[in-house]
């Protein structure tokens, strides 16, 4: 009862305290209500003053709102004045020159191995900022790393296909190659298919060469290249690669680190486990002293103490400490979170190994990943508030810095036409004079300072006549130590949109510059002048045209041979290539009138076009090509009678036009026009025979003004010779191989050769009597002929070949060769030239004639019946084809011992020796054996002899027999079998020359011979008042 009467009493307790704290929070209510209608009813002067008082607030928020909200650099007026910078050391170019020299150093130094450029022969950056300027120690190693990136972009993307890609005389690349006379012309071929600004550049060189330009042109010119060279194939698969081997090595190096984490959060977990482990023993321990201290004080089991040591109601619990929460283990990307049992297994200092071992890994995966991301593009560190771009380029060690004149050009973000529209304009810097910026900048301080004295402003009234400074527009800086970057990282703004990124990264990684490395340039003692480049240049093609006339008067093609009298600067073949050639720029002193003078009012230039032109005019005209000259010069009459009985057959519809009278000299042959072309003719041609592209050639000489203009007119020149009717190159005009000499049937107008075998059908023997070859009947008749059946007919259509201008009839290959467009159809004798014999040999099927060349010797003895010189006229169409040639035996004419005259005799004997030099294994007997090398040689052999020697001997003339010739060379011979082993290097080389000069004799004697029967046989020509054979004595002199 007692019990129950106490809970109710607590119960009735408990009802009026909740009763009082509902009323307590009613009266609240009430309260609050009350003071609300209060406040209301009060004067809208108190609400005003209210409003006031919180207004300021408010604008204070809006004011810190916008401050923390980025802003233009240039429109911020709490700035301080940032530190000034360093100038690279002796650098004398621009600032839009260096960079593109520096981005085209880095991409051929990045990408060189792609692209097979050895970096030995790359010059450095130094040298190519002297180049650029023609300092003439630098300009050589300047000018071949043009030519290689200029050998690049012709390669790919390469000039464009059809007419665009020829030059103007209608050359193409393969026919006049790169040389340092021409590589301007390609160039501004190159750059004329291009974007506008390529275009831009590719017009500057129109009216110069490339050495001509200013330093910006040029480094522009080689940045284009570079840009081209980006959309290489093999290019872009080293920026995949290396962007695929990015995220690799990226991947690997999040793994490691990530791996490393997780290792670190097992450590700490088996650290704090063992923690807890000690302080519970701790505390166990402690307790334990305790209880045995009390039960020493108190008795053990004493019926008096309070509580005993086994007592049931004592708990001990172990304090509570403080563990760090581990994040539980996931498995993520590259499953470098999942912990492994042996992992888990570890100890603790073993874990610490392993990390470490992560670590190295992880920092030796991101010094490959910064690597390779430099190679594939270096990006800038950031900006300042004058558009300055800082760059960190590892080569060059310390941060380079870039004025907003070189960093503003291809940059859309740059947006000084807004923020600085009110600044005056700047003074514009001439690129053929380097001045140097800080002069620049002191100039356009003193402008703004008298304008704006001339504003007169109120006094206190801080004026800002210009936003953008004027000494930081302009040229390029460095950053020299660390103490500089603070000091300029101390100056930047925090709101401005650019320099708030670049404070932090200078923040990160200013400690990371190599500062030791710093970019200096040697001083440019001078550069070449104007009149200096054109001596050059006209040196250079001064020894192109000479050489150009000894190759004519060589090969007897001159109608006035004395007229040639400078022949004496002609220089070796090493010195005619224009990139081995040491131009060492020592020439008399100048002329007054020749100081700026450009290049086509120079007077050496002048008489180089006068000489040139001259050199055309010498080359007799039956020596040209039918696309140069396209006249014959027997006459008509008599090549039509000739060719009778063929040429019936060529046009019967036609017959009032071109007849032919039986019996009679007088042939009515219809004139063509040179204003109207024939349907079936490819060339037109005025009364003297020269074509339109002779009168074109001409006309771009006399109009050439620069120096590769000339040399295309003279590779021109020397590609309409045909070079081929000389006595030491006569080859077939059909497959153009010389070959098979012996097979050779040479045309008694042109001198033109053609194989026997080569003829559709093929001819089985020699004809007899004269005999005219297509082209020169062509020429009669004023017909296009086919080259293969030497017929025309309306029914078969004739393709004209774009290279030579021959014409063929498809039908008449042996297998037709496919023909897209007939306009730029090739033949395959032109192919052949060209180095693709895949198609010559797919039309001519010649197997069997060419199976046999081991064995044309064997076959000599069978063909007694021929005559010794190859004359004759084959009646086309009507050849015996029953007579086939065999197989292995092939004609070879045994010619007979001739007496040849003696200039004759030695242009022969210079012939073989010249053969001889020029081979590799001619190089131990050239030139007398050094008895201090070879000790014993003087003792063994008694007679010794050498090529030198006898080329002396044919200088002086003193062999007047072939013996004596013959004689003297075969006892090098017979002197290195005797001395050298055949086994040995030398004795090999001996052997191999003894053969070739064994075959070589043969054929040079029988051309030799031929050529001699006949200038002997020929009719003198109407135009000269001597004989051939008499008109040949100076030439073959020479």
């Amino acid at each position: 009862m007692l019990n129950s009467n106490k809970s109710l009493h607590k119960t009735e307790k408990g009802k009026g305290e909740n009763t009082t704290l509902i009323s307590g929070i009613e009266n609240s209510k009430k309260a609050t209500n009350c003071n609300i209608a209060t406040n209301s009813r009060q004067s809208p002067a108190k609400n005003s003053a209210d409003n006031a008082k919180i207004k300021p607030k408010q604008d204070e928020e809006e004011r810190l709102k916008t401050v923390r909200q980025p802003i233009d650099d240039l429109l911020l007026d709490e700035t301080k004045k940032l530190p000034p910078l360093v100038r690279i050391p002796n650098l004398t170019l621009t600032g839009p020159a260096f960079g593109d020299i520096l981005m085209v150093v880095e991409f051929v130094r990045n990408f060189a191995h792609v692209l097979q450029i050895d970096l030995e022969t790359v010059p450095k950056l130094d040298e190519i900022v002297a180049g650029i300027q023609n300092d003439p120690k630098h300009i050589m190693s300047f000018l071949r790393l043009t030519r290689t990136l200029l050998y690049l972009v012709l390669e790919f993307p390469g000039l464009p296909s059809g007419v665009a890609g020829r030059t103007a005389l209608g050359q193409s690349l393969k026919e006049i190659g790169v040389h340092r006379e021409n590589f301007s012309e390609l160039m501004k071929m190159f750059l004329l298919s291009r974007c506008e600004k390529a275009q831009k550049l590719g017009i500057k060189l129109e009216n110069c060469s490339f050495e001509y330009l200013d330093p910006v042109s040029k480094a522009a010119i080689l940045a284009i290249f570079c840009n081209e060279l980006l959309s290489c194939k093999n290019v872009m698969q080293e920026i995949e690669s290396n962007t695929e081997e990015i995220i690799r090595l990226k991947g690997e190096k999040w793994l490691r680190e990530g791996r490393s984490r997780a290792l670190r959060g097992v450590q700490a977990k088996k650290r704090a486990g063992l923690h807890r482990k000690a302080s519970l023993i701790f505390f166990m321990l402690t307790m334990l002293i305790q209880e045995m201290k009390d039960a020493s004080e108190n008795g053990v089991g004493s019926p008096h103490s309070s509580q005993s040591y086994g007592s049931e109601e004592r708990v001990i619990s172990p304090p509570l400490h403080s563990t760090p929460t581990l994040k539980a283990l996931t498995p993520g990307l590259g499953q470098c979170d999942i912990i492994t049992k042996e992992e888990e297994e570890m100890s603790i200092d073993q874990l610490e190994e392993y990390i470490n071992k992560l670590n190295s890994e992880a920092e030796i995966l991101r010094d490959k990943h910064n690597a390779l991301s430099e190679r594939v593009r270096t990006l800038p560190l950031g900006q300042d508030r004058f558009h300055r771009y800082f760059w960190s380029v590892p080569s060059y060690g310390a941060p380079l810095v870039e004025s907003i004149a070189s960093g503003s050009l291809n940059n859309p973000a740059v947006n000084i036409d807004i923020t600085c529209a009110d600044d005056p304009p700047s003074i514009v810097d001439d690129p053929y004079h380097y001045m140097d910026p800080d002069v620049i900048a002191c100039v356009e301080d003193i402008l703004d300072e008298m304008c704006v004295a001339e504003e007169k402003p109120d006094k206190g009234k801080k004026v800002r006549f210009r936003r953008l400074d004027n000494k930081c527009k302009r040229g390029w800086w460095t950053i020299t130590n660390e103490k500089q970057v603070e000091q300029f990282r101390g100056t930047l703004h925090g709101r401005g949109i650019r320099e708030r990124v670049l404070q932090r990264v200078l923040a990160k990684d200013a400690s990371e510059f190599a500062y030791g490395k710093q970019l200096k340039f040697s001083t440019v003692s001078r550069s070449l002048t104007k009149f200096e480049l054109n001596q050059s240049t006209c040196s250079r093609l001064a020894n192109k045209v000479a050489a150009l006339e000894q190759k004519v008067l060589a090969a007897n093609f001159c109608c006035e041979p004395s007229r040639f009298i400078d022949t004496d600067d002609v220089d070796s073949e090493d010195s005619l290539d224009g990139w081995n050639r040491d131009d060492k720029y020592i020439f008399l002193k100048r002329q007054e009138n020749d100081d700026d003078c450009d290049l086509v009012d120079c007077e050496e230039f002048k008489h180089i076009k006068r000489r040139l032109l001259g050199l055309e005019k010498n080359i007799e005209r039956r020596y040209l090509l039918h696309r140069y000259h396209a006249r014959s010069w027997i006459p008509a009459e008599l090549i039509l009678r000739a060719q009778e009985p063929s040429y019936n057959n060529l046009d019967q519809g036609n017959s009032n036009n071109d007849t032919v009278a039986n019996g009679s000299s007088k042939v009515n042959m219809k004139k063509i026009d040179v204003n109207e072309q024939p349907v079936s003719s490819a060339i037109v041609c005025d009364e003297s025979g020269d074509t339109l592209l002779l009168q074109k050639w001409r006309k771009f000489v006399e109009e050439a003004k620069t120096g590769g203009q000339v040399m295309l007119a003279i590779q021109a020149l020397d590609a309409g010779v045909a070079w081929e009717k000389s006595i030491m190159k006569v080859c077939c005009q059909i497959c153009r191989n010389n070959e098979n000499e012996s097979q050779l049937l040479l045309c008694d107008s042109c001198d033109f050769g053609y194989h026997l075998y080569c003829f559709r059908p093929r001819l089985s023997a020699v004809p007899p009597g004269d005999w005219f070859c297509p082209l020169c009947v062509q020429r009669a008749c004023g017909k296009v002929l086919c080259l293969l059946c030497g017929q025309y007919s309306q029914s078969n259509v004739i393709v004209i070949c774009s290279k030579c201008y021959y014409g063929y009839h498809p039908i008449c290959f042996d297998r037709p060769p496919v023909v897209a467009d007939a306009k730029q159809w090739t033949c395959p004798g032109c192919l052949n030239v060209a180095g693709s014999s895949t198609e010559l040999k797919n039309a001519l099927l010649n197997n069997d004639i060419e199976m046999g060349t081991d064995q044309q010797e064997s076959g000599e003895n069978n063909l007694n019946g021929m005559h010794d010189v190859i004359v004759g006229r084959p009646v086309y169409g009507h050849a015996d084809t029953s007579i086939k040639p065999k197989s292995g035996h092939k004609r070879k004419l045994p010619p007979p011992d001739y007496d040849f005259p003696p200039d004759m005799l030695n242009s022969l004997f210079m012939t073989m020796i010249d053969e001889m030099w020029r081979l590799p294994e001619s190089e131990p007997f050239r030139y007398p054996v050094d008895p201090r090398v070879v000790p014993l040689y003087r003792k063994i052999i008694k007679n010794p002899i050498d090529l030198s020697e006898i080329r002396s001997n044919i200088e002086t003339q003193r062999y007047d027999r072939q013996e004596k010739f013959l004689e003297d060379v075969d006892k090098i011979f017979e002197n290195c079998r005797k001395f050298n082993e055949d086994n040995s290097e030398i004795g090999a080389a001996g052997i191999a020359l003894h053969k070739f000069y064994t075959k070589r004799w043969k054929q040079l004697r029988y051309n030799f011979s031929k050529r001699l029967k006949r200038l002997q046989t020929k009719h003198p020509r109407s135009d000269r008042p001597h004989s051939s054979c008499e008109a040949a004595g100076p030439s073959l002199a020479l």
